[in-house]
């Protein structure tokens, strides 16, 4: 009877363990690696060096393929929580489903689209728009992430709710995005 019991939820936990150690391999090298692109663009548009230039062009690859697999594991993981673990999800859906809308907006609306400047963009906008793109693809990954840790913030200690219902329903964006784990130095 234990054994019945627990395997789901022991399966479960191993398969959101699987998820979240293949994203946390491809996100944060993505972010460090956006603002590497950043670096490495305003050194050549200061030096005129060609050797910034052939640098960014090649991490600029690199960066794509940590994109990719960053994006496809997100997408599994976020998936993974209304599959595994249905109803927390609802209960934590009026604020954790807002959070996660936040970032998924920046993570494929804004960032998506200045990679595709950045990516698409070499000799058909100016270097400095290009720039511009590449800076935007830096600061909306590190915003993409800053959502992410709202969202695990505000689950270990959640605050500006109530819970009604059986739903955790928001009280005080305010206190809940910036939880005590948010503000943690």
């Amino acid at each position: 009877m234990i054994i019945e019991d627990t395997l789901p939820v022991l399966l479960s936990r191993l398969d959101f363990a699987f998820i979240t150690s293949m994203h946390i391999l491809w996100t944060p090298v993505t972010i460090g690696m956006s603002w590497l692109l950043f670096f490495l663009e305003v050194a050549w548009l200061k030096t005129g060096n060609e050797h910034w230039y052939r640098l960014q062009r090649f991490f600029e690859k690199l960066f794509i393929v940590n994109f990719g697999a960053g994006v496809a594991t997100g997408v599994t993981m976020e998936m993974a929580f209304g599959i595994l673990y249905g109803p927390f999800s609802q209960a934590v859906g009026p604020f954790f489903g807002n959070i996660l809308g936040f970032e998924t907006i920046t993570a494929f609306m804004y960032e998506a689209g200045f990679i595709g400047l950045m990516i698409f963009g070499w000799g058909k906008i100016g270097k400095g728009m290009h720039a511009f793109a590449t800076f935007n693809v830096a600061l909306s990954s590190s915003l993409s992430a800053m959502w992410i840790l709202v969202a695990n913030g505000w689950m270990q200690s959640p605050t500006g709710i109530q819970l009604k219902d059986g739903l955790f329903q928001v009280t005080n964006w305010w206190q809940a995005i910036f939880n005590p784990n948010f503000n943690q130095k």
